[in-house]
């Protein structure tokens, strides 16, 4: 029985500069390299996918929805941002820093799908994935036992693994199944869950166990884009109410248990916000005031950024800016229900804790939004 070949990109300089990416990202995280190696890696990636698309001139090209409503978004928040600074004079290079991390993703995969072969495209998907399974080995390999696997506790949202790699995993488990790879899949699915957040934690088996259900090349209902939309443009007002020191007091004298501890901290983190910030100044600003406020007071920045993304982005791009990134991000993924999924999945990570300024997630997501336009569903039906 023949064995399948491993493919090698012919673009096999731009495919060395996307592994040297994804390993300075590595390193990045593991705290031995500064942030400016993977941006820098990701900037030329960048650069060589642009030179290569203008050598090519092409008149049409793929993504252009995606990428308009995800610039938009972005563009929305920087002119916003930009209006409160100068109404403050202080200008602040946060700004700049934030408006980077959420525009390279968009650009990065708009210039990806446009420039590699489709034929091309997936060996830079298993990149990802080889990337995200070392980072997980390599910051657990010395917790590896027994007693360890039997800790994992999701009424305590404890686990020895746990990181922020559940969202990397969750997002290319839904991209495999769509792909109808389920041996990758699998394995993105045991470390999501080991890798410990609550809501990928429920979602990753689910949606594994059902995923044959899920239709493909199939507009999502519409009924179903509305309630998405609603939920994230609603939740910072629910919030707000249930901060409210009224409401805490109420729910202490009724389940007599502080709504604080209950949450995890969030509403404190929010009072301190609320109570002790001069002003806000566009995107960015909460949470670099948070860093530098608890630092100064508590000695540490743990938990220093305010846990609801969506209520994060009213206060600081007001309403205007809430409602174009939910309406958009919801209408990226109108056209396939894996997409609505993998939103849904973000915004629910966007209400009940942060997710846009985790810089992984959006490469591997915007990459997937992009080559969903290469992929047809026949071929997304094809066993592995």
């Amino acid at each position: 029985m023949m064995q399948k070949r491993i493919r090698i990109p012919h673009c096999r300089i731009r495919f060395l500069i996307f592994i040297l990416y994804n390993l300075f990202y590595v390193f990045y995280m593991m705290g031995y390299l500064s942030q400016i190696y993977y941006l820098g890696t990701m900037i030329l990636f960048c650069a060589m996918n642009a030179f290569i698309l203008f050598r090519k001139g092409r008149l049409k090209y793929k993504g252009e929805r995606e990428l308009k409503l995800g610039a938009s978004y972005v563009l929305v928040f920087f002119l916003i941002s930009s209006f409160i600074q100068c109404i403050h004079l202080d200008f602040q290079l946060y700004l700049i820093s934030g408006i980077i991390r959420i525009a390279l993703p968009i650009i990065n995969a708009f210039l990806f799908v446009n420039a590699v072969d489709d034929k091309d495209q997936n060996a830079f998907f298993d990149v990802l994935l080889a990337r995200f399974v070392v980072h997980f080995l390599w910051s657990n390999i010395s917790n590896f036992n027994l007693r360890s696997l039997l800790s994992i506790s999701w009424g305590e949202s404890f686990s020895s693994y746990e990181s922020s790699m559940a969202h990397d995993f969750i997002i290319m488990e839904m991209y495999y199944l769509f792909r109808n790879e389920r041996r990758k899949s699998l394995i993105c699915m045991i470390l999501c869950m080991l890798s410990m957040k609550r809501i990928s934690f429920i979602m990753a088996p689910v949606i594994f166990i059902f995923s044959r259900k899920i239709p493909i090349g199939i507009k999502v209902k519409k009924g179903l884009l509305l309630a998405l939309k609603s939920a994230a443009i609603i939740s910072p007002i629910i919030l707000i109410l249930i901060y409210t020191s009224e409401f805490q007091n109420w729910f202490l004298s009724v389940f007599h248990i502080s709504l604080n501890t209950l949450m995890s901290g969030r509403p404190r983190i929010y009072e301190i916000m609320r109570d002790n910030m001069p002003y806000i100044n566009g995107y960015g600003s909460i949470n670099s005031f948070l860093e530098q406020y608890v630092m100064f007071q508590f000695g540490t920045t743990w938990n220093a950024i305010l846990h609801n993304d969506f209520l994060r982005i009213f206060y600081e791009t007001t309403i205007v800016g809430l409602v174009v990134v939910a309406n958009n991000l919801v209408e990226i993924a109108k056209k396939e229900y894996w997409l609505y999924f993998m939103i849904m999945y973000l915004f629910l990570v966007a209400i009940t804790s942060h997710i846009f300024n985790y810089f992984s997630v959006w490469v591997t997501f915007y990459m997937i939004v992009m080559r969903h336009q290469t992929l047809m569903p026949k071929e997304a039906s094809i066993n592995e």
